[in-house]
């Protein structure tokens, strides 16, 4: 190889730093001043503003049940009342007639179907 290609290869041996040492002070300048800002807007924005001491909430004490047995015949009874009263039969003839129905006894009710007249 020739002397003319292994100096086209390498960089020249006085190259100028001057411009990378002014991008490397200027940036290291601009992440000072970006702090210097954002240290600012921080102590504006935290730094007077006060913040009310809230009250914990008290809550009340936790209520004992006194006589379950009591309580689990009050919400059946309603639930049976409130059954007999809104259902169109007793839930005990309705599970009768599901029992009653066999293996099918969740298969979808079918209505027949309109007989279709036929035209003249």
């Amino acid at each position: 190889m020739s002397d003319a290609s292994l100096s086209a290869q390498h960089e020249r041996p006085g190259l100028n730093t001057r411009g990378v040492v002014i991008a490397i002070i200027g940036l290291f300048s601009l992440v000072v001043l970006a702090l210097v800002v954002v240290g600012g807007l921080l102590d504006l924005s935290f730094g007077r503003v006060a913040i009310p001491e809230a009250a914990a909430p008290t809550f009340p004490a936790p209520g004992l049940q006194l006589d379950p047995q009591q309580d689990l015949n009050e919400v059946q009874s309603r639930d049976r009342m409130r059954l007999n009263e809104q259902a169109a039969m007793p839930i005990d003839q309705a599970a009768k007639l599901i029992v009653q129905r066999g293996p099918d006894a969740y298969a979808p009710l079918i209505r027949p179907a309109a007989p279709v007249e036929q035209p003249p």
